[in-house]
C-alpha cells in the first residue's frame, strides 16, 4: 500500500496546496460577502490540508494521501457554497431591483434585461457545477444594476409609484421653452440626447405643419414621445411632476 500511496501523494498533495494557495488570495466579489469565503468547508480543507503536510514530513504516505483527498473534497464543497450564496445574492438583487421601490423593468429596461439574463447564466452554471462560472454570471448581474437607485419621492405618482414618462408632449412657446424637436429630445424626461431628435421627427411628422420640415412646429401640437429603450411611458408632460430620468 505504501508504493501505492507513493505514487498518488504528488499528484493529490500538489493539487490540496493548489487549492489552498488559491484560497489564500481569493477576494469578496460584488455577490459574495466576504463572509462567505470563510465557511466552514473551507476551514476543514484547510484543516486537512495542514494533516496532509504533516503526515508527508513524517512520512505517514497513506495518512497523508487520504488527509489530502479529504482536502480537495472539502475545497469543491467551499466552491459550491460560495456559487450557493453568490446566487442567491444575485437573486436578491433582481427581486430589489424589480420592487415598486425601484421599479427597474421600467426605468431602466435594457440594465434590468442585462441582470435577468445573467441570472439565468448563473443558474445554468450551478446545475452543471461550474461554480467560478456561477459567481462570474452572479457579478454580471451587479454589474449591470450598478448605479440604478430607488425612487425619490420627488419622482412618485400620487399612489407612491414611479412617475412613468411621459408619453405625449404638448409644445410650449419659443420665447419660455425654446421648443424645438433637437431641444426636447435632449431633455431627461424624453431621451436625455438630443441627436435623438429624429425619433421624435419620424413620430410626429404628419402632424408636423409642414411634414418635411423637421424646424417647424407650432405651441399647443401634441407631440408623441416613442419608447426608444422598452421603457413604459404613459400620459402627457405635465410640468409640476418631476421624472425620473431616462437612463
Amino acid at each position: 500500500m505504501k508504493h501505492k500511496a507513493l505514487l498518488l501523494l504528488p499528484a493529490l498533495f500538489l493539487s490540496a496546496l493548489g487549492l489552498f494557495a488559491q484560497a489564500e488570495i481569493q477576494q469578496p466579489s460584488a455577490a459574495v460577502p466576504g463572509k462567505a469565503l470563510d465557511n466552514d468547508y473551507y476551514l476543514q480543507s484547510l484543516r486537512y490540508t495542514g494533516l496532509a503536510r504533516y503526515s508527508y514530513e513524517t512520512g505517514d504516505y497513506d495518512a497523508s494521501t487520504a488527509y489530502a483527498e479529504e482536502a480537495m473534497r472539502y475545497a469543491r464543497l467551499s466552491d459550491g457554497y460560495v456559487a450557493d450564496q453568490a446566487l442567491l445574492a444575485a437573486r436578491n438583487r433582481i427581486y430589489w431591483a424589480s420592487s415598486a421601490a425601484v421599479n427597474a423593468p421600467a426605468r431602466y429596461p435594457r440594465q434590468f434585461g442585462e441582470a435577468e439574463a445573467a441570472l439565468a447564466d448563473a443558474r445554468e452554471r450551478r446545475d452543471q457545477e461550474d461554480f467560478s462560472g456561477t459567481v462570474a454570471a452572479a457579478n454580471r448581474v451587479y454589474a449591470a444594476l450598478e448605479g440604478i437607485s430607488a425612487v425619490r419621492p420627488a419622482e412618485q405618482g400620487p399612489d407612491r409609484s414611479p412617475a412613468a414618462l411621459p408619453a405625449t408632449y404638448t409644445v410650449r412657446d419659443w420665447a419660455s421653452s425654446r421648443d424645438c424637436l433637437w431641444n426636447i429630445a435632449g431633455r431627461p424626461w424624453a431621451y436625455g440626447d438630443s441627436r435623438k431628435w429624429r425619433l421624435l421627427y419620424d413620430a410626429n411628422r404628419s402632424r408636423l405643419p409642414e411634414p418635411d420640415n423637421p424646424n417647424l412646429i407650432e405651441p399647443g401640437m401634441v407631440l408623441e414621445i416613442p419608447s426608444v429603450q422598452g421603457e413604459t411611458r404613459r400620459g402627457l408632460w405635465s410640468p409640476g411632476t418631476v421624472y425620473p430620468p431616462l437612463r
